[in-house]
């Protein structure tokens, strides 16, 4: 059973849905860095530790950002192309933890990288174009149909869905989760659904406690068979 498999029959039965996991960017401008005179397209002051060329950040060097008070922000490390990211980088927050690392072209995400929340956990990763989501409405409208196989067959059912991809790659699909009981209406579930092509193909992780105690209660076997009963037509 391939993941492409599944891909297909997921294609064939999905209404197409936005949800509201976006990404967004904001608005630049040309900005001189504090000690000298290269240009760098940003938002605020910063400081360049790489060279100029025709009076732009170019090279491979480190982006300092610094808030309105003087303290230092977050970074960015890695190629730069007059004056706008370019090829490999990793941006970090403020607090140290990654922003994304992965390839970007004309200063947007583009290529295969992972984007991170503030806390450090992953939030998207795989592959982007021109800043957004390869395939971005299908893959969120797959996961979204996921979440609700697992929430009605494996759950028995639930309310207030809430589904968020965060991995997509050739092998591997992680989807986040998150609904109410139907019975017990505050009673949250969370889980990070996994879905591979090598052994074990299908596995949760990350799941809160109520989610941990439902799951224990299914044989992993059981489990396995019926999420792959959405591909198996297609064989």
């Amino acid at each position: 059973m391939y993941m492409k498999t599944l891909l297909v029959k997921t294609a064939g039965t999905i209404l197409l849905i936005l949800l509201s996991f976006t990404y967004g960017k904001a608005q630049t401008s040309w900005v001189k860095s504090m000690y000298s005179n290269c240009y760098y397209r940003t938002n605020g002051p910063f400081t360049w530790s790489g060279d100029c060329y025709r009076g732009y950040c170019h090279g491979y060097g480190t982006i300092q950002w610094y808030d309105k008070d003087g303290y230092k922000g977050g970074k960015y490390v890695g190629n730069i192309k007059e004056g706008r990211n370019e090829g490999y980088g990793i941006q970090y927050y403020a607090n140290g933890y990654k922003s994304y690392e992965g390839y970007w072209k004309n200063d947007m995400h583009h290529g295969n990288g992972t984007e991170y929340l503030s806390d450090g956990s992953v939030a998207f990763s795989g592959r982007f174009v021109n800043g957004e989501i390869e395939n971005y409405r299908f893959l969120n409208s797959m996961a979204h149909e996921l979440g609700d196989y697992v929430m009605e067959n494996i759950f028995d059912g639930g309310t207030n869905l809430r589904t968020r991809l965060i991995k997509f790659t050739d092998h591997e699909i992680q989807v986040a989760i998150y609904f109410n009981g139907n019975i017990i209406l505050e009673n949250e579930y969370y889980m990070i659904l996994v879905l591979k092509d090598t052994a074990p193909f299908v596995d949760f992780k990350n799941y809160n406690d109520n989610a941990g105690t439902y799951l224990s209660l299914r044989l992993t076997a059981e489990i396995i068979n019926e999420l792959y009963k959405m591909a198996e037509s297609d064989d």
